[in-house]
């Protein structure tokens, strides 16, 4: 009589015997790498930056100055592009 061993779910089954992919290496090496890169660029631009806007006034170091506007960039890229392909009506 054999013995049958426990029955495992499919995804227990894949994730026991699952390598990472050459693919997901390469990202977390790119990831690693803008990491290093954004680190770099912070700890080189901490000087303060005085800002005006409206009537405004502030001071603020450069670096978040600088990745404060990527990210509004960003975002409103987003935004025109996903505004873009919005369906048309007719």
């Amino acid at each position: 009589m054999e013995v049958q061993p426990e029955a495992q779910s499919e995804a227990q089954l894949e994730a026991r015997y699952h390598k990472p992919s050459k693919r997901g290496r390469g990202r977390l090496i790119i990831v690693a790498v803008i990491a290093v890169i954004l680190l770099v660029f912070v700890l080189q631009n901490g000087a303060d930056t005085q800002l005006n806007f409206l009537w405004f006034d502030f001071t603020w170091p450069a670096w978040l100055v600088i990745i404060l506007t990527l990210v509004l960039g960003v975002v409103a890229g987003l935004l025109i592009g996903a505004y873009a392909r919005r369906p048309k009506k007719r």
